[in-house]
């Protein structure tokens, strides 16, 4: 009896690698987008920190050289938190173009995973019937003592 062999293995096992590549490149595109958040976050919170600090100076007051310093500092820092959010637009379409391409390799998979499962059972039902008529044959041997003789897929005593 023959082994069972998938016609389309190649094909499967190769989505089957596609999908392990593109889970190694969502997981990092998130990491991406995880840090670019971050980043973000930690702009946001200097940006607070030094408006307080600026606010509390302002009030006991300043110079006006420390007023244009501050002013150019704050202007950067925006400038630096504007690139921050284009880093995320950037990171975030990024991870869902990763993830539309996982999701679609996931489907074409379990479209491949159904198409074993039925060749496997062609396969076993094909298998009983040649286990089937092997038997046949053997009783008949038994019965006569001459081999049976074949008609299309019919036995004759």
């Amino acid at each position: 009896m023959k082994k069972f062999a998938f016609s389309l293995h190649v094909l499967f096992e190769n989505k089957k690698s596609m999908k392990n590549k593109l889970q190694l490149e969502f997981a990092a595109a998130k990491a991406a987008l995880d840090k670019a958040l971050c980043v973000k976050v930690a702009l946001d919170k200097i940006y607070m920190e030094e408006s307080e600090k600026y606010e509390a100076k302002a009030k006991k007051g300043t110079t006006p050289g420390d007023m244009e310093a501050h002013v150019i500092y704050f202007e950067e820092l925006q400038d630096m938190i504007k690139t921050a959010v284009e880093d995320i637009n950037r990171a975030q379409e990024d991870m869902m173009c990763k993830q539309t391409a996982l999701i679609e390799i996931c489907k074409e998979i379990k479209v491949l995973e159904k198409l074993w499962q039925k060749q496997y059972v062609e396969y076993l039902t094909e298998e009983k019937k040649q286990a089937a008529t092997i038997s046949e044959e053997i009783l008949a041997f038994h019965v006569s003592g001459k081999p049976a003789q074949r008609s299309g897929s019919r036995m004759r005593e």
